[in-house]
């Protein structure tokens, strides 16, 4: 006898974050493609998004995170 799976039950979390440049600089520096770039490269790339942020969007921006739990119970 082969165990089956329930329907899927899917869960969504829709969460905003306002992030100010320097904290928006801090969460890029953990991504690994940015950590893979030539330090003075990387360096450069951050001060200009920090810039850009600060001088076109008031200081801050928002990034909208979504987090999905899909469930299934084993039947059988």
């Amino acid at each position: 006898m082969h165990d089956t799976l329930t329907p899927m039950v899917e869960h969504r979390l829709e969460l905003d974050i306002t992030y100010s440049a320097a904290s928006y600089v801090d969460v890029l520096e953990t991504y690994s493609s940015h950590l893979a770039l030539n330090p003075d490269t990387r360096r450069n790339l951050l001060g200009e998004i920090a810039a850009c942020i600060d001088n076109n969007y008031g200081g801050s921006i928002v990034k909208r995170y979504l987090y999905t739990l899909s469930l299934a119970k084993r039947s059988g």
